[in-house]
């Protein structure tokens, strides 16, 4: 929707995954309204449904799209974290691509890299500003070797690392 009693943009049926961990993508093309638009999401379970969700994040493709193109789902419901933290890859190892996942406690100019094995950057992931809360992005693996690798957080004056395995 295009606002929150605006016209239905777009009805899409998502299929349950039978897993919390796993996840799917799923993908709708939207007819562009034209302008600047909040964007809205109505979530309606069907009858007898007895599962949850997660919308971890939402991208944006086509014609007029600048800057980022994916963005982190905010909670306003939520108190805003106090840590600093790098979360674990999910899938880890890797195959194809990797969930990475942080937690800012305060807005911050943020750089998160991929290293390998011999301390190398083979990736910068983010290197812009971001807001207060929690952050996850997909991260295309396939184009790195199998291996080793270490994923580095950097904001705030402080850092944190994780290791990523690749298997190809």
């Amino acid at each position: 929707m295009d606002a929150e009693t605006g016209p239905l943009l777009l009805r899409l049926d998502i299929p349950g995954t039978g897993e919390w961990q796993r996840y799917i993508d799923v993908g709708a093309a939207v007819e562009d309204p034209g302008g600047t638009h909040e964007l809205f999401i109505v979530a309606k379970r069907n009858q007898g449904d007895t599962g949850l969700y997660n919308i971890n994040w939402i991208d944006f493709h086509g014609p007029g799209i600048s800057g980022a193109s994916s963005t982190a789902i905010a909670d306003t419901d939520r108190v805003r974290p106090n840590a600093f933290s790098l979360a674990a890859a999910y899938p880890n190892p890797s195959n194809g691509s990797v969930v990475l996942g942080y937690t800012l406690p305060e807005a911050a100019l943020v750089r998160l890299e991929v290293f390998d094995v011999l301390g190398q950057r083979v990736a910068t992931v983010v290197d812009e500003s971001r807001a207060a809360g929690q952050h996850r992005l997909r991260y295309d693996t396939s184009v790195l070797a199998s291996g080793l690798y270490l994923y580095r957080l950097s904001a705030l004056g402080r850092s944190a690392s994780r290791r990523l395995v690749v298997v190809k």
